[in-house]
């Protein structure tokens, strides 16, 4: 892991975006593998935090 993976996944895990740190890098690989945009590379992030607070929601 490099410094700035470190740097992403502490402000993300400072900012309670448990999913985003967790999943960020693989989507980003897919993100460029698939050669999509940025913008599909945040929609695909907020997704993913979206569904896991959601799922974490239904568990209460």
């Amino acid at each position: 892991m490099n410094i700035q993976m470190t740097r992403i996944e502490a402000a993300c895990e400072s900012l309670k975006l448990n999913a985003i740190s967790n999943e960020w890098a693989g989507i980003a690989k897919t993100t460029l593998n698939n050669e999509q945009s940025l913008g599909d590379f945040l929609e695909s992030l907020l997704n993913v935090e979206l569904e896991a607070r959601a799922e974490k929601h239904e568990q209460h």
